[in-house]
């Protein structure tokens, strides 16, 4: 069975140190399930764990959480926002047992203008 981020997430370009993905949150996303009852809204946790599955597609690896050094949640993401993540390393590869720096920003795209959802700074292992 797919995960969510699997079934609903699409990658888009990679390089050596960059790596898009984008999504339309669909209502039936079971991450809203309880999240709230008055206004659905993607958890932190889940943006988190998207960050470390696109980051292990990315890397053709599993990566393991280390470190969260900054997070920033500006705008809750909710059903039927087009949403943009962007991930941001600097050169090299990962390497296993090498801590890698990543920043990630969620970004969400309207007619009358893009807005950042949310933003951080997180190391990953190999």
């Amino acid at each position: 069975m797919k995960t969510s981020f699997e079934r609903w997430v699409k990658v888009g370009a990679m390089s050596a140190t960059e790596c898009r993905a984008t999504v339309t949150l669909p209502a039936e996303l079971p991450e809203f399930v309880g999240h709230f009852e008055e206004k659905a809204v993607l958890p932190g946790v889940v943006q988190l764990a998207w960050v470390r599955f696109l980051a292990s597609h990315w890397a053709e690896t599993a990566l393991v959480l280390q470190s969260i050094g900054q997070m920033k949640f500006t705008h809750p993401l909710t059903i039927g926002d087009e949403v943009s993540i962007a991930l941001q390393k600097d050169e090299g590869d990962w390497v296993p047992g090498l801590k890698q720096t990543l920043r990630f920003t969620y970004t969400i795209h309207r007619e009358t203008g893009d807005i950042v959802a949310s933003q951080g700074r997180i190391s990953l292992c190999a």
